[in-house]
């Protein structure tokens, strides 16, 4: 499974590299953007989840995660941001399937992953 993290926070980055390699997926946690379209674009990487920072600055989310979804068509987008969020808080162009709320645990994360490898068997 590969699992694109984009977040500002460095310390959500390197807490998130370190969740996904022991639960043995591949992934890219970056707040760079470029990286991120690099990957897209050059290598056609597919990501199958990604976790993006709902207030992460310089990133216009209502361009950015449609572009994600058409590039990769079957991933789950989970938004995840540090403020007490509803769905009603988040802007209704936003395309995104769930929203984590930091702080967050490693069985938090393992459980996503784990309910996203039973969806993708089953499909």
């Amino acid at each position: 499974m590969n699992v694109l993290v984009l977040d500002d926070d460095d310390t959500i980055l390197k807490l998130m590299t370190r969740i996904f390699t022991k639960l043995g997926c591949k992934s890219l946690c970056t707040n760079n953007i470029e990286e991120i379209l690099r990957e897209l674009n050059v290598y056609k990487t597919k990501f199958n989840l990604a976790f993006v920072d709902l207030t992460i600055p310089f990133v216009n989310l209502k361009n950015f995660l449609p572009m994600l979804k058409n590039a990769c068509k079957d991933i789950k987008i989970i938004i995840i941001s540090g403020l007490q969020i509803s769905e009603e808080y988040i802007d209704n162009e936003i395309t995104y399937d769930l929203i984590l709320t930091k702080p967050f645990t490693f069985d938090d994360v393992k459980k996503l992953i784990e309910e996203y490898k039973i969806e993708i068997n089953q499909i």
